[in-house]
Parts: structure tokens; C-alpha cells; sequence
């Protein structure tokens, strides 16, 4: 009598045990075999006696099962029952089954799970649970199971997991979460699992996850984030994960992300962008990459690019639809800084100094080009500059050498301050993003000008040459603003 190697039932449940039954599968060469004393077909070409404790059964067209369906079959290893109607199944169904290395139940529609299912089921290697309609998973429906290394639990209706439902599983490799509607992430769910190298966590509601949720993790290769509606990441979340290779950030709700947060990650070879609200950045973004090959950008709004890693065997920066090009300036943008943003007409604070920094280093020489513009109605003669009009900011360095000065031009004209705008123009041909102007004010010092009128006579005759006086005004400080006076002239009795 040949062990069961693959069985496949292709009629209802009711007739399982009273019947032989017919192969869906391809044609092929069928030895009859007994289990429990009813005949089945079992699918092989011929014996193969290496393989005697090799055995796997498919069930078709189920609508429910009965708990003791499997009971005495204790040498099944593969039990496949995908694509049925499942909506339940009885607690103890695999009690019997001590070798059972694979269960695939997805495609049911199954929406909760018995705690004690898998129970005793230590061999058990592989669990297949997506496509179905679950809510929610007992926190121990996976415990004692030491030599678990994959979990599907894809493409269900979860909106949020146990803490500890992965805690124990030492060997657990493969995590799967995706389409789910989870809207957060345990910051602990994933603690321990040392031997991980995926998690896929894609098409959820995530907005946000916890800096430690991928901590201790030295194994994991691939994580997919994707589709997700995340508008930031910790700049720590990847931190320690050398064996990363894969990660999947696009299609989310990012404006920009931390500068370290791909640090240390040597083995790096793919990243994900795509999809995002980013308009720029870090210029050392991918700094340390060296066996990046891939970074995918489109479908951002960039106005430049972080600098690709030198010593990287092969990078495509993807940064249009089907366009692989590296034409964007660097993000390494020049921040211009004023030692003052107002000063004076005159004295020993009329003069302000301006510098440049980038927000970080970068491995060549920048140059910046400062110039002035005035603001109506100030004037170019209401300043002066400095014979030197250059800045410069060293390869590898942050802040600028070289002195720019701006002086006003003092007068003793009472007026308005007066507005200038700043500007630094990336000279040389540098592959960086020219800096945001900035404002400086010069404030007149002038005191509030003072009217003063005067007659041409204090007294005059009633007829005759000499029966007109003439009023005039008189200004000091002068103004630059147009001065209107009123004249009246008031009786005092008992004049009339």
C-alpha cells in the first residue's frame, strides 16, 4: 500500500469517505491507496520510496468541514485548502496531524480563527490565511509553534493585531500584512524575530509607525510599506538593518524624509519614492550606498535630487515616467544668513554681513554670488557693498569663507525704511539648489521732522502797500514724503 503523496478531492465533503473520487488536476498515472479504509486516488507517476513520509492532500468545493476530518492521518505534511467557502473551521481540526508542516486555508471566507487551531501543531512551518475576511486574530493563535517561518495573513479585513501575536517565533522569515485596513503597527510586534527577512505591510491605513518597529532586526531583507497613507518616517526606523536590500516606500503621503534615514545600510539595493508629496531631498540622502541600483522618484514634485553615491556599482535614478536620467540639481542647498536683518542709516550698527552654509557637505566647491536689490522706493545710493561680492564654501565643508558686506548710506532726509532684497546666485556651474533671498532693512535714524511757520510781517496796515502779510513753512529735518499744510488764521476778540 503506497503512503498518500498527493490527494486531491474533487467531490463534496459529504462523499469524502464513500467514494473514489476524481483527479482536477492534469492527467497522470494514479495509484489507488487506502486511508481509514476508503479508497482514493492518489496523483504520482510512480512510487518513490525517498519520499514515504511525504504527504498532501487538496481539498475542493468545501462549504464546512467536520472537526475530525483528519483525525488518525498523522503522517499529512501539506494540507491544502485554498479556494473554497469556508466560513469557519472546528478548533481541533489538525489536533491529529503532529507532522503537519504546511497549512493553506486562503481564498475561504473565513473571518475569525479558533485560539487553539494550531495547537501542538510543532512542526508546522508554513500558515496561509489571506484572502479572507478576517477582523481580527486571537493573540495566541500562533504560539508554541518554534519552527513557524512563513505567515500569510495578507488581504483580510484586519484594522489591528495583537501585540504578542508573532511573540516566540524564533524562526518566523516571512510575515505577510498587506491589504489589510491596519491603521497603526504595534512599535513591539516584530520584537525578537531575529531570523525575519520580510515584512510586508503594503495597502493598509498606516499614518504613522513607531521608530523601534523594525529594532533588533539584523536579518530582514525586504520591507514594503507601500500604499500606505504614512506623511513622515523616524529617521532611526531602518537603523541597524545591514542586511537590508528592498524598501518599499511609495505611493504615501511623504513630503520629505530625515537625511540619515538609509544610513549604514551597505547591502541596500533597491528603494521606492515614487508616488509621494516630495519637492527635495537630502543632498547625502543615499550617501554610503554602495550596491544601490535603483531609486525610484517619479510622481514627485522635485526640484532636485540627493547626490548619487560614487563608488555605487550601478544606480538608476528614476525620475520620470520611463526616464532614467540624473539631470536635477543636488538638494545641497545654500542657506543664506544676514548678521542683522535690519540696520541703521549710520553709526557702528549700519553695516550687516552676509555668510552661506549648506545643509550638509558636499564633496566639491561652492561658489555663491551675493547681490542687492532695492525695494521701491528705496534706491541703489541708499547702500554700499563691499569690494568682495563672493562667497565660498569648501568641499566637505558646511559654512562659507570670504566677507560680504552691506553699508547704508547715511543722509539727513527724514523717510520710510528702507527694504532690500539679498540674493545669492550658485556660480561655477555647482550642482546644488541656489538659496531663498532673504530681506535686509535699513531703518532711518532721522528724527521726526519739525514744521515751523513764519510771516513776512507780524503787523500790517489796515490799507496801503503794506496791508499783506505772507505765510511760509519750513521743514526740519527734510523728508523724503511730500508735506501738505493748512493754513487758517483765527480772530481774537474782539477782533472780527
Amino acid at each position: 500500500m503506497f503512503k498518500v503523496r498527493h490527494l486531491l478531492f474533487g467531490a463534496p465533503l459529504a462523499v469524502l469517505f464513500s467514494s473514489p473520487l476524481a483527479l482536477v488536476e492534469p492527467a497522470q498515472a494514479h495509484h489507488s491507496v487506502t486511508i481509514e479504509g476508503t479508497q482514493h486516488w492518489c496523483a504520482g507517476e510512480s512510487h518513490d520510496p525517498s519520499k514515504d513520509n511525504e504527504c498532501n492532500l487538496k481539498l475542493k468545493r468545501l462549504t464546512s468541514v467536520p472537526e475530525d476530518l483528519f483525525s488518525g492521518l498523522s503522517n499529512l505534511q501539506n494540507i491544502d485548502m485554498s479556494f473554497n467557502s469556508l466560513s469557519r473551521v472546528p478548533e481541533g481540526l489538525f489536533s491529529d496531524l503532529t507532522n503537519l508542516q504546511r497549512i493553506d486555508l486562503g481564498r475561504n471566507s473565513l473571518s475569525s480563527m479558533p485560539v487553539g487551531l494550531f495547537t501542538s501543531l510543532t512542526n508546522l512551518q508554513r500558515i496561509y490565511l489571506n484572502n479572507n475576511g478576517l477582523t481580527s486574530v486571537p493573540e495566541d493563535l500562533f504560539s508554541r509553534l518554534p519552527n513557524l517561518i512563513n505567515i500569510d495573513l495578507g488581504s483580510n479585513d484586519l484594522s489591528n493585531v495583537p501585540e504578542d501575536l508573532f511573540s516566540g517565533l524564533a524562526s518566523l522569515q516571512f510575515i505577510r500584512l498587506d491589504d489589510n485596513s491596519l491603521r497603526t503597527v504595534p512599535a513591539d510586534l516584530f520584537s525578537g524575530l531575529a531570523n525575519l527577512q520580510a515584512i510586508y505591510l503594503h495597502n493598509n491605513d498606516l499614518t504613522n509607525v513607531s521608530e523601534d518597529l523594525f529594532s533588533g532586526l539584523t536579518n530582514l531583507q525586504r520591507i514594503w510599506l507601500k500604499d500606505n497613507s504614512l506623511s513622515s518616517v523616524p529617521e532611526n526606523l531602518f537603523s541597524g538593518l545591514a542586511n537590508l536590500h528592498s524598501i518599499i516606500l511609495n505611493s504615501n503621503n511623504l513630503s520629505s524624509v530625515p537625511e540619515n534615514l538609509f544610513s549604514n545600510l551597505a547591502n541596500l539595493n533597491t528603494i521606492t519614492l515614487f508616488n509621494n508629496s516630495l519637492s527635495r531631498l537630502p543632498a547625502n540622502l543615499l550617501s554610503g550606498l554602495t550596491k544601490l541600483q535603483y531609486i525610484f522618484l517619479t510622481g514627485n514634485s522635485l526640484s532636485c535630487r540627493p547626490v548619487l553615491p560614487s563608488d555605487a556599482s550601478f544606480v538608476n535614478l528614476v525620475l520620470q515616467p520611463d526616464t532614467i536620467t540624473a539631470s536635477l540639481p543636488v538638494c545641497g542647498e545654500v542657506i543664506l544668513e544676514l548678521s542683522s536683518l535690519t540696520i541703521n542709516e549710520s553709526g557702528s550698527s549700519s553695516v550687516a554681513t552676509v555668510t552661506a552654509k549648506l545643509e550638509s557637505a558636499l564633496t566639491t566647491e561652492t561658489t555663491l554670488v551675493i547681490s542687492v536689490e532695492p525695494v521701491m522706493p528705496a534706491v541703489a545710493g541708499d547702500f554700499t557693498m563691499g569690494s568682495n561680492n563672493i562667497l565660498t564654501i569648501g568641499a566637505g565643508e558646511i559654512t562659507s569663507t570670504g566677507t560680504v558686506t552691506i553699508t547704508a548710506v547715511d543722509n539727513s532726509i527724514d523717510a520710510t525704511d528702507k527694504i532690500f532684497t539679498v540674493k545669492g546666485a550658485v556660480s561655477g556651474g555647482n550642482d546644488v539648489v541656489g538659496p531663498d533671498s532673504l530681506t535686509l532693512t535699513i531703518a532711518d535714524d532721522e528724527e521726526t521732522p519739525t514744521v515751523t511757520l513764519a510771516l513776512s510781517t507780524l503787523a500790517i496796515d489796515e490799507s496801503g502797500s503794506s496791508n499783506v502779510a505772507t505765510v511760509t513753512a519750513t521743514l526740519d529735518p527734510a523728508s523724503s514724503a511730500i508735506i501738505t499744510l493748512t493754513v487758517s488764521v483765527e480772530p481774537i476778540a474782539p477782533a472780527v
